[in-house]
């Protein structure tokens, strides 16, 4: 019966450690920022806050919300980076939030 028990048990404990290594624990990194006063430095974009979903990129954002009004890519990537300063725009987390600059 003791061999039984270790045995079920020792199964149970390789079933989770199984699922715990191959699913994780779900961070909620939603994180309260505010949103940079960079519309009083630089009147020539306004901000947009979009949640990245599987297959964005920041291009393809970029495209989306600023159809007409392509800038500069260097221009681009500094304004990103000075709306979101710990983020890389190459790497984009899903399911997390981003501000963008919208051109005018």
């Amino acid at each position: 019966m003791k061999r039984f028990l270790l045995f079920l048990f020792s199964i149970l404990f390789l079933i989770s450690v199984y699922k715990d290594l191959s699913t994780g624990i779900e961070i909620n990194k939603e994180e309260n920022f505010e949103v940079p006063s960079i519309n009083e430095e630089n009147p020539s974009f306004s901000v947009v806050k979009i949640k990245i979903m599987p297959g964005d990129t920041f291009i393809s954002i970029m495209d989306n919300i600023n159809e007409q009004n392509i800038q500069n890519f260097d221009q681009m990537i500094a304004d990103f980076k000075s709306l979101n300063p710990n983020s890389d725009p190459y790497q984009l987390q899903v399911e997390t939030f981003y501000y963008f600059p919208l051109y005018k």
